[in-house]
């Protein structure tokens, strides 16, 4: 099981993510409107030397339906508090960069809400 597939697994059993607002990895289609992607990032050099941990990032995104600011709001609110120094197996530590999310808008002007979270993880 791939480490986003762990993040993905928490925000289910959170309810973040539900069948009105479906997540997926990688790629967050055009339909439904109201939906949440999760994308790597990348990482960071090792912090130690024996390589003991793996520093790897992604970010989350929230989508809502045209001009619905207060989903995105709110989603990415329980996103955050779902994810910000949660206890899930394999994760060192998870750490969202800022409390409140980066908010644009795409062609459709759909609202989409942006966290970036920094996670470690064993090296095993």
């Amino acid at each position: 099981m791939s480490w986003l597939s762990l993040i993905h697994a928490k925000l289910v059993a959170d309810n973040v993510a539900t069948g009105a607002c479906p997540c997926t990895i990688g790629y967050q289609p055009d339909s439904p409107d109201a939906s949440i992607v999760l994308t790597y990032t990348g990482g960071a050099p090792q912090d130690t030397h024996g390589g003991e941990n793996i520093p790897a990032n992604f970010q989350l995104r929230v989508r809502g339906s045209r001009l619905d600011y207060q989903f995105v709001e709110d989603t990415c609110r329980a996103a955050f508090n779902s994810l910000d120094n949660a206890n899930i197996t394999g994760f060192n530590l998870i750490l969202a960069d800022s409390a409140s999310p980066l908010i644009f808008t795409d062609g459709k002007e759909r609202p989409i809400g942006s966290l970036n979270f920094r996670t470690v993880r064993a090296n095993v």
